[in-house]
């Protein structure tokens, strides 16, 4: 959560979420929705390892089905871009 911090004069502001389960992306996403976010990214190009190895990142356009199911999952959770 400090990671989820900002102050009200940082507007517009974007949550970057990484991972690979469609259900907490999408949980993750509704957190910062309700945090106050204005919009959240989903990190499909990151080659760091400790990103990869969760099969997050560059690693999930390996599976195009799957960032199909968490895109329809986040967009189905949350208003924002």
């Amino acid at each position: 959560m400090d990671y989820l911090a900002f102050q009200p004069d940082e507007h517009p502001i974007s949550a970057q979420l990484f991972g690979s389960d469609p259900v907490i992306l999408a949980e993750a996403a509704r957190v910062c929705q309700d945090l106050g976010f204005d919009m959240v990214d989903l990190n499909l190009g990151c080659p760091v390892k400790k990103v990869v190895r969760c099969n997050g990142g560059s690693s999930l356009l390996r599976d195009l089905p799957l960032v199909e199911r968490i895109l329809r999952g986040v967009r189905a959770a949350i208003s924002v871009p």
